[in-house]
């Protein structure tokens, strides 16, 4: 058994000291040590010199002279400083030594703040951090929670941003409507940058939602972007917030800067805009491109759904490219206005409808003849081959199918180098009529005109006409009343065409000429030479030319009409 230690063994000049290593005060410097006798603070605790606790008061050496107080661990093997306690503002807990401080349940750590001020907390996965309003009745706009982003004290004004959690109606069972706002500070104010309401809407720049998301420019209500439209998702994007500065010009866009540079004016260096402009009304859906910072029409969908391209009017008179809403089609420019380009096979260019059902088309055949034609049955067309026009039917050649106008449709002038081949059989190799050679069957001439009738020796009024045709030669002449005299016989030169050989050839109109019997029909003469003679037929006898000494000097008169072949 132990004997009882004298007092004298444990009180001593220093202090008190039951063992070194069990109970040292020491009263000169007002501290009191376990486990050592080298007690660094007001109460030091300690085990083999590893682990320590420590309890330590004293008065600042600051300005404020505030009091602090605090209890220390300590590992000295590896100097982690452990404290807990309270200045003169706040309580304390971290460490002292240039460590991490963590923070465990459970034995198992769950946030850590490194000496730098990094905060992590660990999870599982099923871990939250919950902000929790000790609150019983939550309001309309109470705030419940706040993550606030602060350089110093935020009562010092130097908040930098913050995310908040406000109620967005009065809380009940099962009803919790919470709005979240995220706020930033430009100019030592926290201001609501962007927030999402209870219902799920997102608004940027406004605090009353009405959409899934809107973005609106400025204090107005009108400058915004807007996607919602509820059953059906739309993208509205709305300008000139105050309607005001522009003259009415309402303008809201998409600018897509293809040099990655926007400096916040209206337009990109270089890049595309879709926009809307109400300028006169005109309310038009416009597609620019934009270079230098300027902007190029190119395209434009105006109030009446015409789409416009190269130009802002509707009128055929002005260059560019209309499509009306209506179906029309305008092509307007100082050139060719159209081209339509079909690759690889022959067929149709451009094929025409009437109320769904094809009527015609343009196309090519053979690689390079071109045809219209009509694709009803017994519609016509045209073929255009290898120098020849055919007729087509209902898309195909055909013969001895299709008339070239009609009784009550004609054509005015035919003017032809060649021939009319009344064929029955031509000749055709591919698509080119070979046999052009004339025959019985060749209409190779048509002329009319005027021509002068002459009689050698007498004067009067000669007038005269012929129409050919062919090889026949339709004429006509009257002398007026002849004034002469002579006994040859009576020949009128001066036939339009040289007859192919002396032939009778007309009805002769005669007055105050002597015949020898007085009653003798006269028929005209065509001749060589291009000369006409007139003769008389006698009853039961031969006939005679009539001579000059049948004619009457100022009563004598002959109209003369008929026909003759030339060679």
């Amino acid at each position: 058994m132990t004997r009882a230690r004298d007092l004298s063994e444990i009180v001593n000049s220093t202090g008190l000291s039951v063992d070194t290593d069990t109970l040292v005060v020491d009263s000169a410097n007002n501290r009191v040590g376990i486990g050592t006798d080298s007690s660094a603070t007001t109460l030091h605790i300690t085990k083999d010199g590893n682990q320590s606790a420590v309890l330590d008061a004293y008065e600042a050496q600051q300005v404020s002279h505030n009091t602090i107080a605090y209890t220390r661990w300590v590992q000295n093997a590896s100097g982690i400083a452990n404290i807990m306690g309270v200045d003169s503002a706040a309580g304390i807990l971290g460490t002292s030594s240039n460590h991490a401080l963590a923070i465990r349940t459970n034995n198992t750590e769950r946030m850590r703040i490194d000496s730098g001020g990094t905060t992590t907390i660990k999870t599982d996965g099923s871990t939250q951090l919950v902000l929790n309003r000790a609150d019983a009745s939550i309001q309309n706009g109470n705030q419940i929670a706040n993550l606030l982003v602060t350089g110093d004290d935020p009562s010092a004004g130097q908040s930098g941003a913050a995310i908040s959690f406000i109620a967005g109606d009065a809380w009940a069972t099962n009803s919790y409507p919470t709005n979240i706002t995220f706020s930033n500070d430009l100019s030592g104010t926290l201001t609501e940058r962007m927030r999402i309401d209870a219902s799920g809407n997102v608004g940027i720049g406004t605090s009353s939602l009405t959409q899934k998301f809107e973005v609106i420019q400025g204090a107005g209500a009108t400058t915004r972007a807007v996607i919602g439209g509820g059953a059906q998702a739309m993208l509205v994007i709305n300008g000139d917030r105050d309607n005001s500065g522009d003259s009415g010009l309402e303008d809201a866009s998409l600018v897509f800067a293809s040099d990655g540079v926007y400096d916040g004016t209206g337009n990109p260096n270089f890049g595309y805009r879709i926009g809307h402009a109400n300028a006169s009304a005109s309310n038009a859906l416009i597609f620019t491109g934009i270079k230098s910072e300027v902007d190029y029409e190119r395209m434009r969908v105006d109030s009446s759904g015409n789409l416009l391209v190269g130009k802002t009017s509707t009128s055929i008179d002005t260059a560019g490219h209309t499509i009306f809403a209506s179906g029309e089609v305008f092509h307007t420019v100082a050139g060719t206005p159209l081209y339509v380009n079909r690759t690889g096979s022959d067929g149709p260019i451009q094929n025409f409808y009437k109320d769904g059902a094809p009527v015609g088309s343009i196309g090519v055949d053979n690689n390079d003849n071109f045809y219209i034609g009509a694709t009803t049955s017994g519609h016509s067309g045209f073929y255009f081959g290898n120098t020849n026009v055919a007729p087509m039917a209902a898309g195909t050649k055909v013969d001895n199918t299709i008339d070239l106008g009609t009784s009550d449709n004609r054509f005015i002038d035919l003017y032809l180098s060649g021939g009319v081949v009344l064929d029955e059989n031509p000749t055709i190799v591919g698509t080119t009529v070979v046999n052009r050679t004339i025959t019985s069957k060749t209409l190779d001439d048509y002329e009319e005109g005027t021509w002068i009738p002459a009689i050698a020796g007498w004067t009067g009024t000669f007038v005269g006409t012929y129409t050919k045709t062919g090889n026949t030669v339709f004429y006509a002449l009257s002398t007026g009343t002849l004034s002469g005299s002579g006994s040859d016989i009576i020949e009128i030169t001066g036939l339009p065409f040289d007859p192919s050989a002396s032939q009778a050839s007309g009805t002769v109109m005669a007055q105050h000429v002597n015949t020898s019997t007085g009653t003798a029909n006269l028929v005209g003469y065509t001749m060589g030479g291009s000369k006409l003679r007139i003769y008389e037929t006698l009853d039961n006898a031969g006939w005679n030319a009539l001579t000059e000494s049948s004619l009457t000097s100022g009563s004598s008169q002959f109209i003369i009409s008929g026909t003759y072949t030339t060679a």
